[in-house]
C-alpha cells in the first residue's frame, strides 16, 4: 500500500503517532538514519526499529 503524497499520521501499537512517508521521504530518512548509526553494520530489524523510534512508519510494498 502506498501513501504517496499524504502527510497524515498513522497510529501504531508501540508508537502512537507515526508519520507516513512517501517514497522520496523514505529514501531520505533511511539515508539519514544510516548516516547517524556511526557507520556500524546493524541488522535490518534494528535499523527498522531506529527509524520507527524516530517517529516514522515504513509501509511494506
Amino acid at each position: 500500500m502506498s501513501l504517496k503524497g499524504l502527510r497524515e499520521r498513522c497510529q501504531g501499537f508501540s508508537y502512537p503517532l507515526l508519520k507516513c512517508l512517501d517514497d522520496k521521504e523514505v529514501e531520505h530518512t533511511i539515508k539519514e538514519v544510516h548516516k547517524r548509526a556511526c557507520g556500524t553494520h546493524i541488522k535490518g530489524q534494528v535499523f527498522a526499529n531506529k527509524i520507527t523510534k524516530a517517529g516514522y512508519l515504513l509501509a511494506n510494498t
